[in-house]
Order: C-alpha cells, then sequence, then structure tokens
C-alpha cells in the first residue's frame, strides 16, 4: 500500500496542484468568484447598472434593486411585480423601462430605488423583449418586428412606426446613424436612423447560428451566436457585410458586453470569457472564470462584472483579482 502512494497517488497530488497553481498564476482560469445571489431565485434575464444600483429584469419575479456601493456584499433595496415576464430592461433619466414579454413595455418610476413604483402598462401587439432608447425614441424589439415609440414626459409613449423584420427580434444596439437588431436563425437586421425616431430598412445579413445579441465597435459587430459562440462581421459598409472570425464556447451564448478592446461573452455552461479583440482576426481569450450560475447578460463596472444568471438573480464577479472567493447567502 505504501508502494502504490508513493509511486502512483503522490505524483498525481504534484501534477493537480502545479496545473491548478499555473492557470490562476496566469490568469487563465479563476476557479472561485465573488457572488451574491437573490434568495427569490428567480432567474435575471437582463441587467442595467447605473451609478451604485442594479436593476435586474428577472422574468416573473418582475424586477429587482440592489444597492452596489460595495460589491462585495450587495443589498436588495426593492423588489417590484410586472404585468407579465420581464425580459430586458433599461435605464433612462429615473425610469426603468421594461420589456415585459405580452404585456408589452412596462414603465416603473425608481427616483427613489428603495421605493419602486409602478407607472404604466404599454401594449405593443407582440412579444416586446430588448428595447433601447436615444433622443427620447424607444426602439423596440417586438417579435418579427422594430417598433418606434416617441416618449412624452417620460411615461407617455406614442408609436410611431412598425417594421416588419425576418426571424424574432431579441438584441438591439445603436451606433452612430445605424440601428442593428439580433434576430435568432436570420442574423442581424440594420436600419438607417434618418433622424431620431425615423427608421429605414436597410439589409439583413446572416451570422454563423442563431444572433441573440449584438455590440458594434469600430465598424464590426460582435454577435451573440447562441452555440456558435460569438460571430464577428464587418459591417463598415452595411451593403457588403463580410464574415470575420468566431469564438466558439461550451454551450450557449446569450450575451456580451464590449468595454474598450475587451468583450465579455457570457457561456451559459457557467462560464464568463474575457477576450481580447483588439485584433478582430486573431481573438485572444485574456481571462476565462468558471461561475457559480449560468450567465445570460453582463454589466461592467470598474473592477465587477454584474452577471444576471439561471436561477441565481444577481452575481458579482471581481474581473481584476486573480484570487477571488465565493460569498453567497444560498
Amino acid at each position: 500500500m505504501k508502494k502504490y502512494w508513493f509511486n502512483i497517488i503522490l505524483p498525481l497530488i504534484v501534477v493537480i496542484m502545479f496545473t491548478g497553481s499555473w492557470l490562476v498564476m496566469n490568469n487563465k482560469i479563476s476557479l472561485k468568484m465573488l457572488s451574491y445571489s437573490n434568495t427569490k431565485s428567480h432567474s435575471a434575464w437582463d441587467i442595467d447598472v447605473q451609478g451604485q444600483f442594479a436593476y435586474l429584469a428577472e422574468g416573473n419575479g418582475g424586477m429587482s434593486i440592489y444597492d452596489i456601493s460595495n460589491p462585495v456584499v450587495p443589498e436588495l433595496c426593492a423588489s417590484i411585480s410586472t404585468n407579465d415576464f420581464a425580459c430586458n430592461i433599461f435605464i433612462y433619466d429615473q425610469y426603468a423601462y421594461i420589456g415585459d414579454s405580452d404585456a408589452g413595455i412596462t414603465i416603473i418610476d425608481i427616483k427613489n430605488p428603495r421605493n419602486p413604483e409602478m407607472i404604466c402598462s404599454v401594449f405593443t401587439q407582440g412579444r416586446a423583449r430588448d428595447l433601447i432608447i436615444k433622443d427620447n425614441y424607444l426602439y423596440l424589439a417586438n417579435g418579427g418586428r422594430i417598433s418606434v415609440f416617441e416618449i412624452k414626459d417620460f411615461i407617455h409613449l406614442n408609436l410611431v412606426k412598425h417594421h416588419s423584420i425576418s426571424g424574432i427580434s431579441r438584441g438591439l444596439c445603436i451606433s452612430d446613424s445605424l440601428l442593428f437588431a439580433a434576430c435568432d436563425k436570420y442574423g442581424i437586421a440594420i436600419f438607417n436612423i434618418i433622424k431620431p425616431g425615423d427608421i429605414e430598412f436597410r439589409t439583413q445579413v446572416l451570422s454563423s447560428e442563431c444572433a441573440l445579441d449584438v455590440s458594434i465597435k469600430n465598424g464590426f459587430a460582435f454577435i451573440a451566436d447562441r452555440n456558435a459562440g460569438m460571430t464577428i462581421l464587418d459591417i463598415s459598409n452595411p451593403d457588403s457585410v463580410n464574415y470575420v472570425n468566431r469564438f466558439r464556447v461550451d454551450y450557449v451564448s446569450y450575451g456580451l458586453y464590449h468595454d474598450s478592446e475587451f468583450v465579455y461573452l457570457a457561456d451559459s455552461r457557467k462560464r464568463l470569457y474575457k477576450l481580447n479583440v483588439s485584433d478582430e482576426k486573431n481573438i485572444k481569450i485574456e481571462s476565462s472564470f468558471l461561475l457559480n450560475v449560468s450567465p445570460r447578460k453582463v454589466f461592467i463596472q470598474d473592477s465587477y462584472a454584474f452577471i444576471a444568471g439561471a436561477r441565481k438573480g444577481l452575481s458579482v464577479l471581481n474581473i481584476k483579482s486573480k484570487a477571488t472567493m465565493i460569498i453567497s447567502n444560498q
């Protein structure tokens, strides 16, 4: 038995310890995370962060607000129900605009984040998913269409127009005078913004698999492409879009966040990738974090990644530290 221990078990332990140390020292993988989980156990589908507060769209759980002034111990300030399934959220001025599925757009007054108040819901004739606001106009991914609303006094929405597209519109992004919509298996749709609130369909191009989210940087589209991971397209000339590169993930990529030359890519198999995309043709893994949650959307602020995840609510990851620790209230 003693001989077996020295010849087999001991060398194996040494190899495991050396490999783990090398991975952490080289910041290729973080085995632990600084985490806070919502005790209500709702799945978070989207997140927006404004200053010291994080706002989560939590499906059947409505909206939750956290004070993140101390990211190590986020404080749940308030929760409020919505009329259907809160799947996306956008903070504009002192109001939360929520893509509330079949209930349309739900508007919540967050002047006092510890006491949010429901204002109204606006029926949208389709399943409201992602939304984005610019220059007092709200652009909505609304089933098989993009809808545009003018915002009056922050709480009144006037429908300006609908545009039909191929596929189901999901993630939205505005870059300069262009609006981009991720449209599942039909790739991305591109619209000209002629003037605020006035859009004109330009083209629609396929991605690698199923576009769920999109971000634009320096003439390139970075697409969370479901099982294909992240697909990069050259959209410097929207009339002649070219495939550039792809980064594969283990399972499903729901969302991404662009921060300078890095893209943070959520892989639903409990992993977050920090990718260096300064050279779009040569994607480099800067860091790969193992999580205790299946991430859907991520928001980066300062040294922290705030993660909306399945059945966990809010999780927080220190993306600068090579050695982090788990803190949770499960």
